[in-house]
């Protein structure tokens, strides 16, 4: 019995003694690679919310800018302040000083953020403000006034009186190229706070903040802080500090930081940007402690597991140790019996040799379920395998978006120069026109010769840092517009998805023409108003002129001369406020042909027996709700046009009006007009889908290609200085669009050009 304990307990000491230290260990090594790969996931996808965070925040500083300098510079266009600052320069009018006042408060309580507006003379004193008792003070020395005396500026920023941040938006103001002084405007930051002080995502200690330059060189921020409400340009971080994220900021640093200080001298994380519009700097960032708050839970409860699984690592060794232990006390036991004289000692049934066999037979027979075990999931594992490749051959072969599988080719230097095309899908081959078959294998640079090069450098660096990348360029090897997707393959390789986005950006460029076309159209107004005001007058006393002065007084002539110029001026400003739909126009049901036909007799007369003009044109069309002043101005434009395109030379012109269906209509097809309206003026659904197509086309010299997107902006012309204003098409373009219908124009130069206008029945 004392040979069993012996034995029995040496046993398991050298069993637990060997295998749980190692069983620890790599439990322990298990562990630490599953913490530290959790950690360097929770940095990264921390620090990629934080990038988008600040690309959003850089946006919308980038938007409060330009809105402040489009502000600045709709304030400064005002005709009447200019002349009114110039003439108070002169004269010192208290008349003047009241309309500037009142010019001021008009522009002020057009803008809700403007609080105080300033008027400055050459001298830099203010000699007219929406707050009087600054008058007489005098800015000249102030930096913001300096920095505006060359460009517009409203990047600058002050502390007023109630401790309140304003912008302070300066630009000088010239009348006939002449410098007549200033204009300061004073706005609030209520939409640049609110837009900083979104923490959206960023959770208790996450916050955004801004930054710029003072005389001293340090960063000065600009803005109230999350955990400092007062810290607007009052706190400040010194230059000294090179390492704080501020300062990293307004050096132009823009990067990815995992381990910084921020200015309350926390550890964070942190995202650094620089707006060069403003020469700001721009900082996101979270404190690591609520960061890293899911690791701690994690630490925690990998200690738990790790106690748990080493008591029952022990406990099952030690039984593992017993059970192995017991059999061969037994056959030491009888052993030393026999070998005292105890012969008819046997081993018992359960303690015989063939325990052994049956054990190393049992073994084997465990080793060959194993193998079969093995055999039957590698054949599972072959047939998922199989599976999973079919459903990615399927999704690659099927997808819309252009997939291209490369392998990246570097040169001596080991510098990604080059790039082997493995493998395109279906849609790439649709998108670029090219077959699969002849660019299989070939580089990049071959398909491509007109290839971006930067291409092969960001898929150089989704290689080397494992981290995908978007990108939207035009490329001129297709002259398209294509979005890519880059991520990392195996090896070397990368794999890109495209879209092309051409017809995105074609819609992009049609939106910001028509926003351009209504700043031109509102611009276009407020000028012609201030011209008509000014003709108007000097009409005047023209005609009184004109009746005090006798028939065959010497000046009569040249007058009325003035008079025809002042005329064709007024003309002039008529067709800019049609351009600028600044008229009330009245409306009525009128049938069309008429009206063609009466504008084509008027102009007809005009026409040399060189042009031909050909007519279809039936006595009842429509009825269409319109002016028939502006139809009938629309015809001669258009007329006109056709004459002069077809000059000296012999031509023809055609006209044809007609009713046709919206649906043979393309420029109405997709207009959305609304049928409700209509229907409750007792129309049927077939007179709403009925239209007026009116066609003028000629054989003149045509419009180049380059010009077609031009030819309907206000005073775009390509005529002799004399010869046109540019603003024909553009009236017609207004009185078209004021009907709610459509104009195309279709042209290939040498071959004449064909206008087309449809309005709606």
């Amino acid at each position: 019995m004392k040979v069993f304990e012996k034995i029995d307990m040496t046993l398991n000491q050298r069993l637990l003694i060997t295998f749980l230290p190692l069983s620890l260990l790599f439990l322990a090594i298990a562990s630490l690679r599953g913490y530290m790969a959790s950690r360097d996931l929770l940095i990264e996808e921390v620090l990629n919310h934080l990038a988008s965070v600040a690309a959003i925040q850089e946006q919308r500083m980038e938007g409060l800018l330009e809105q402040n300098l489009e502000r600045l510079a709709l304030v400064a266009s005002r005709t009447q302040m200019r002349i009114v600052l110039d003439r108070y320069n002169e004269s010192r009018n208290p008349t003047d000083y009241q309309q500037m006042i009142t010019i001021l408060q008009d522009a002020r309580s057009s803008i809700a953020s403007f609080t105080d507006m300033f008027l400055l003379n050459t001298q830099g004193e203010i000699v007219a403000s929406t707050d009087e008792k600054r008058v007489g003070e005098n800015w000249s020395g102030r930096a913001f006034l300096k920095q505006g005396q060359h460009d517009n500026q409203v990047d600058h920023l002050i502390l007023d009186e109630n401790r309140q941040v304003k912008f302070v938006l300066s630009g000088r103001l010239h009348l006939e190229e002449k410098w007549i002084g200033g204009i300061v405007i004073h706005s609030n930051t209520d939409a640049l706070v609110e837009a900083v002080q979104d923490y959206s995502g960023l959770g208790e200690t996450g916050e955004s903040y801004l930054a710029q330059w003072n005389t001293e060189g340090d960063a000065l921020f600009i803005v109230p802080l999350r955990f400092d409400a007062q810290a607007a340009l009052q706190k400040t971080v010194s230059k000294e500090n090179q390492k704080a994220p501020i300062i990293q900021a307004l050096s132009k640093q823009e990067q990815l930081m995992q381990e910084a200080m921020d200015y309350r001298n926390e550890s964070v994380l942190a995202v650094t940007h620089y707006i060069e519009l403003a020469d700001w700097g721009l900082v996101v960032k979270m404190d690591r402690q609520e960061a890293f708050a899911r690791l701690d839970e994690l630490r925690v409860t990998l200690v738990l597991i790790f106690i748990l699984a080493a008591g029952l690592l022990g406990i099952v060794i030690f039984v593992i140790a017993r059970s192995l232990a017991r059999p061969l006390v037994g056959l030491a036991e009888t052993a030393t019996q026999i070998s005292e004289g105890a012969l008819d000692r046997r081993l018992a049934p359960s303690l015989s040799v063939t325990e052994i066999e049956r054990l190393s037979a049992s073994f084997n027979q465990m080793t060959d379920a194993l193998v079969e075990a093995n055999q039957r999931e590698k054949e599972q594992a072959e047939v998922q395998l199989k599976a999973s490749e079919a459903k990615y051959r399927l999704l690659f072969e099927k997808m819309l978006n252009g997939f291209i599988h490369c392998e990246l080719i570097y040169d001596a230097e080991g510098h990604p120069c080059d790039a082997q095309i493995l493998d395109v899908n279906p849609a790439w081959e649709k998108i670029m026109g090219m077959r699969k078959n002849e660019v299989e294998g070939k580089r990049l640079t071959a398909v491509f010769p007109q290839a971006e090069t930067f291409w092969i450098k960001v898929m150089g660096e989704v290689v080397q840092t494992r981290m995908s990348r978007y990108l939207e360029q035009y490329t001129e090897a297709t002259q398209r517009y294509y979005e890519m997707f880059f991520f990392p393959s195996e090896n070397q390789r990368c794999d890109v998805i495209f879209n092309d986005v051409t017809q995105r950006k074609s819609l992009e460029t049609q939106l910001r023409h028509a926003q351009k076309m209504e700043s031109l159209g509102i611009m276009a107004g407020g000028i012609a108003h201030e011209f008509n005001n000014i003709l108007a007058g000097t009409q005047g006393m023209l005609e009184l002129l004109l009746l005090d002065l006798e028939a065959n007084h010497p000046l009569r002539q040249s007058l009325i001369q003035v008079d025809e110029t002042e005329k064709r001026a007024l003309d002039l400003v008529q067709q800019i406020l049609t351009f600028a739909r600044k008229e009330t126009v009245k409306f009525e049901e009128l049938n069309p042909a008429p009206i063609v036909q009466q504008a084509i007799s008027i102009v007809r007369a005009t026409f040399p027996s060189s042009i031909d003009l050909h007519l279809d044109i039936p006595h009842e069309v429509g009825p269409i709700l319109g002016n028939s002043t502006q139809l009938h101005q629309v015809v001669v434009n258009l007329l006109n046009n056709a004459r002069q395109a077809i000059g000296d030379q012999t031509g023809r012109i055609f006209v044809e009006l007609s009713n046709i269906r919206c649906q043979e209509c393309p420029e109405l097809r997709d207009d959305g007009l609304e049928a409700d309206g209509l229907e409750a003026d007792g129309l049927e659904a077939d007179e709403i889908a009925e239209c007026v197509r009116l066609t003028v086309q000629d054989t003149g010299v045509g419009i180049p290609a380059e010009n077609l997107n031009k030819i309907f902006d206000p005073f775009f012309t390509t005529k002799e200085v004399g010869q046109g204003t540019g603003l024909g098409l553009s009236v017609i373009h207004g009185i078209v669009e004021g009907h709610r219908g459509k104009i195309r124009v279709d042209s290939q130069v040498g071959k004449g050009a064909t206008f087309v206008l449809c309005l709606p029945i």
